[in-house]
């Protein structure tokens, strides 16, 4: 069998997007996971994510979510599926604080529609309580995304796109020469012109010659049975964020398991991704049933369901994209802290460019590497 010329490591929803963006420009290409695709282990797994234009982190942000939503409606089409589910989204917080503050810049620069909502308005509209002085951005464009049947699909579009699929192949190490790339597994070695590694929460381990600034976090996602289940249905219920000062909290209606989902986005309980504890601890409910209890009062019920999940952090919580600084034939994807899904097909376009061009259109100024220096 003829040597691939693009090797990409990991089959996350970044892994799968780039090998099958390499692919659709004609080129061979071996994806190497070296879990099942789908598996939980990981940072894409799961029932739901969260597609929102309101981007508090800022504007360049909600722009990218312009650029990718059309890809994934394109991907939709491609497989007569349906990955993204509209049910609006709003951002609650201080008035002044970073979340609103941020949400109602990107609407107001990118023209998106939204309303700025009181804590009362809110309250009125949806099972919300004892928001007090908080308010609230509403933009109705945000949608679900369901995860696992993204990550799925896009394996599902790269494997007739003539990816070579190698799943529970363990990468050991990587070794650039001028002549191209090796990459060992626990028994086998492939070389390749070029790679790209998306790795996830393993990326460190991969690259420990670059000393990259990345911490992996263990993430609490519990569902929460509700008293009244119409009340969260997501045709009524949006996506919401709520800064509640020591925590970002987040949650869905109901969607892909009974009950609904809440976690806390800013928790910081540092782990290997190898010795993960999957299954639940009493802090991992106490705190986010304190938030239900105050502020959802309508799903103060007994968990349903538990699950796991690992953001790989920068301490910016920006992206990495860059080029590996010891070689042109070797591209990076990490670090994408908790908020990276969303751009999957996205991203493997601009791993593409890298990779098989050198270059990109896009602008990736905020993602290098060299802001780390």
């Amino acid at each position: 069998m003829a040597s691939p010329d693009v090797i990409v490591v990991g089959g996350g929803v970044m892994g799968t997007s780039a090998a099958l963006a390499v692919a659709r420009r004609g080129h061979r290409v071996t994806l190497l996971e070296q879990f099942a695709i789908g598996h939980d282990r990981g940072s894409s797994h799961g029932a739901s994510r969260i597609l929102r234009y309101a981007y508090f982190e800022g504007p360049n942000y909600a722009r990218m979510v312009q650029q990718v939503a059309p890809m994934w409606r394109a991907i939709e089409s491609d497989t007569d599926s349906e990955l993204m589910h509209r049910c609006g989204g709003v951002d609650i917080g201080p008035r002044s604080g970073p979340l609103v503050t941020g949400a109602l810049q990107a609407c107001q620069e990118l023209q998106l529609e939204h309303e700025l909502l009181s804590g009362t308005d809110i309250e009125s509209r949806w099972p919300f309580a004892n928001l007090g002085e908080l308010a609230g951005v509403y933009q109705p464009d945000a949608c679900i995304l369901a995860a696992d049947q993204c990550v799925a699909t896009l394996a599902e579009l790269a494997g007739r796109s003539g990816v070579d699929i190698w799943q529970n192949a363990k990468v050991t190490s990587i070794a650039f020469s001028d002549h191209g790339v090796s990459v060992s597994l626990d028994d086998d070695t492939i070389h390749a012109d070029r790679i790209i590694v998306t790795a996830g929460p393993w990326t460190h381990q991969l690259l420990t010659e670059l000393n990259l600034p990345l911490s992996v976090i263990r993430k609490a996602v519990l569902y929460f049975d509700v008293h009244r289940p119409g009340a969260f249905d997501i045709r009524r219920f949006p996506i919401y964020i709520v800064d509640k000062h020591d925590a970002y909290y987040y949650g869905f209606g109901t969607f892909g398991h009974p009950g609904v989902k809440v976690g806390d986005h800013l928790g910081r309980d540092v782990v290997d991704p190898d010795h993960v504890e999957r299954s639940m601890r009493r802090d991992d409910e106490s705190h986010v049933r304190r938030f239900v209890r105050a502020h959802l009062p309508d799903a103060d019920g007994e968990v349903l369901r538990f699950e796991t999940c690992l953001y790989t952090m920068t301490p910016d919580e920006d992206f990495i994209i860059d080029h590996h600084p010891a070689s042109e034939r070797a591209v990076i994807a990490g670090g994408f802290s908790g908020h990276g899904f969303k751009f999957g097909p996205l991203i493997g376009e601009m791993l593409a460019d890298l990779a098989i061009d050198g270059s990109t259109d896009h602008d990736l100024s905020r993602f290098r590497l060299d802001r780390f220096a």
